[in-house]
């Protein structure tokens, strides 16, 4: 019958500002907008879930959601002078040096 449709949904909360959406129909949660974990690191959004009996039957649940950081610095090289001995008689391919910049900070 009827009531074997549900139909999904989130609550409008101004804190989630249209990040996420649901599928109203398969209640698959998606990215919407733009995250941004220096503004918000969080989010708990709150579903409903709904037949269409009559009357209709629903019920809701909270779905936390943590945002993890990306590493958006740019890599440093330390030291930031690399210096090197070679002697000339070195054969072709032979190793001379190894940088590395690290990206941890």
């Amino acid at each position: 019958g009827r009531n074997g449709y549900i139909e999904y949904s989130l609550s409008n909360d101004p804190l989630t500002n249209g990040v996420f959406s649901l599928g109203p129909v398969d209640g698959l949660l998606r990215v919407a907008g733009r995250i941004d974990r220096e503004a918000k690191n969080n989010y708990t959004l709150l579903v409903t879930a709904k037949d269409r009996g009559d009357p209709p039957r629903s019920t809701q649940t909270s779905i936390f959601v943590k945002v993890l950081d990306e590493n958006d610095n740019s890599p440093v090289f330390d030291p930031k002078q690399y210096s090197a001995s070679i002697a000339e008689n070195a054969s072709i391919g032979a190793s001379v040096l190894q940088v590395c910049p690290n990206n941890f900070t």
